[in-house]
């Protein structure tokens, strides 16, 4: 339900926000990391990243869950890059900082 939200509403900064961080939240445990992979949830969250550069809250959750999605898991680490990830993240990371 959060991934169906989360691409059918991705406009909406509030809607991206939200769902990022409860994928982020859902994603610790190597079995729901596989499962948000299988369902291509990399994806939805770096479009969440795309649609919403300029939003603070949107990068934090975003990044923050693809941080936990990417820990011990070198596969998982692909996909994140294979998505656009990594020119998102370092973007963000010049636009709000690194002091969290």
């Amino acid at each position: 339900a959060v991934l169906e939200a989360g691409v059918s509403h991705l406009s909406n900064a509030v809607v991206a926000e939200e769902s990022c961080g409860c994928l982020h939240a859902l994603v610790w445990g190597a079995q729901n990391k596989a499962a948000m992979v299988q369902l291509v949830g990399e994806r939805v969250v770096v479009e969440a990243m795309r649609a919403h550069p300029n939003n603070l809250a949107v990068q934090f959750e975003a990044v923050a869950c693809l941080a936990v999605l990417s820990f011990c898991v070198d596969d998982n680490k692909l996909r994140i890059g294979d998505a656009g990830a990594i020119p998102l993240i370092l973007a963000a990371m010049r636009r709000f900082g690194t002091d969290g």
